[in-house]
């Protein structure tokens, strides 16, 4: 074998054994080997930082609207309850009739006699502020019931509520309360009436009423001024 022949068979030799060599090293890196490549692996791991942040993200809004909500509905309960807290009361039942020969705590007006005695919840009648609303006694045949506007402490301790007519603001009622008499003068659309109480009871008189006793109808309601020649 001449020296010609050795080397092409060597030349040969090494190509096969590099083709064997590299067609090995080729197919053991499998796929799975790819997904390990760490700048693959980074653009994995960022894809799933996005779909997390997503997620965070809406994750919050609904948690902030639960908050809300629940934050709302909290509001709404202390509206409720601060409304109810400072809510205007309706009394009742504050005057009682009584017969008039009943009365003892107070004397009846001179040559005036009383349409109707009643008795009175001093207790309520304390309680009353303005906003709040309460029930006249029977007056003609007709149910009134006033709205405070406006009460005052007076310097002498009595108390001045005025208000008016729930069924017609045009009417007006004032009761000044001390401690031991109340004396209210109240205006309907039946008329004007006075109240006179007294340690819880008294009398109920219309104003027609007294003003006849004080006016002498008999009399000129005319004055003639002095040295006046006829």
């Amino acid at each position: 074998m001449t020296n010609k022949n050795i080397l092409f068979f060597v030349f040969v030799l090494f190509i096969i054994v590099g083709y064997f060599v590299f067609q090995n090293s080729f197919s053991s890196i499998s796929p799975k080997s790819y997904s390990k490549n760490p700048i693959k692996q980074i653009d994995i791991d960022k894809d799933d930082d996005i779909m997390s942040l997503d997620k965070m993200e809406k994750e919050l809004k609904n948690f902030d609207e639960k908050v809300k909500s629940i934050d709302s509905e909290l509001n709404i309960d202390k509206y409720k309850i601060d409304n109810k807290r400072h809510s205007s009361e309706y009394y009742t039942n504050i005057f009682n009739q009584l017969d008039k020969d009943s009365v003892k705590n107070i004397s009846k007006k001179s040559d005036v006699e009383p349409i109707k005695a009643v008795s009175v919840d001093e207790n309520s009648l304390v309680k009353i502020n303005k906003g709040d609303v309460f029930e006249l006694p029977l007056l003609g045949n007709s149910v009134y019931n006033v709205k405070v506007d406006q009460k005052v402490q007076n310097k002498n301790g009595s108390v001045t509520i005025t208000g008016n007519l729930v069924e017609n603001n045009n009417y007006s009622v004032i009761m000044t309360k001390g401690k031991e008499r109340t004396f209210m003068t109240v205006s309907t659309p039946d008329g004007s009436y006075e109240v006179e109480i007294k340690n819880g009871e008294g009398y109920v008189y219309s104003v027609k009423d007294i003003e006849k006793k004080r006016i002498d109808y008999n009399k000129p309601d005319t004055l003639v001024p002095p040295n006046y020649d006829r």
